[in-house]
């Protein structure tokens, strides 16, 4: 007879669970996972953790880490597989709320020394903002005339001279934030 370690416990199936935390989590934050609790007899298992609403991989391993960009209901699996390919799965239902943190505006142009007549490339892009849809105004806060919209945007001044652009960003729960520089237009 051939010692029992060489065989595994091919009659047990996986029973997956888990837990997540925090509980409420935001749009933007990480949120743990961990399967710790599940058992599966024949190993070695695989976790896969997956979104059921569209079948997309969100991780794999025993703990996992995720961060939802939208916010809503996610159909949170965790599919457990054994070495006999026996798989088992569980889902919970991770509601997501939008974050409560203000949008954080930062920009940078270029080039950095603009002359009259040439355009300026304006980018948001390392900005945050985690409500979406968010707004991006740009505004020349000396007249507060309009420069453009959008995460990037390029504008041409016509006279020398300094320039206070002013970027507002505005997110789906109507909190605003703005961050201005000044551009010193040469001739």
């Amino acid at each position: 007879m051939a010692p029992a370690s060489l065989f595994f416990n091919g009659g047990s199936s996986p029973v997956p669970a888990f837990t997540y935390s925090p509980s409420n989590p935001v749009t933007g934050s990480p949120v743990s996972f961990d399967g710790s609790a599940s058992t599966c007899p024949a190993s070695p298992c695989s976790y896969s953790w997956t979104d059921d609403a569209d079948s997309s991989l969100l991780g794999t391993g025993v703990q996992m880490s995720f961060t939802f960009r939208d916010p809503g209901t996610k159909y949170v699996r965790l599919t457990i597989t054994d070495a006999a390919s026996q798989s088992a799965s569980v889902e919970h239902d991770v509601m997501v709320s939008p974050s409560n943190t203000p949008p954080v505006p930062a920009f940078t142009y270029s080039p950095s020394n603009p002359t009259t007549g040439s355009p300026v490339s304006f980018d948001a892009s390392s900005s945050t903002c985690s409500a979406s849809p968010c707004s991006y105004s740009w505004t020349d806060d000396a007249d507060g005339s309009l420069l453009g919209t959008g995460v990037q945007m390029s504008f041409t001044f016509r006279d020398p001279g300094t320039k206070y652009v002013r970027l507002t960003i505005t997110d789906a729960k109507s909190q605003s934030a703005s961050v201005e520089h000044d551009v010193m237009v040469s001739p």
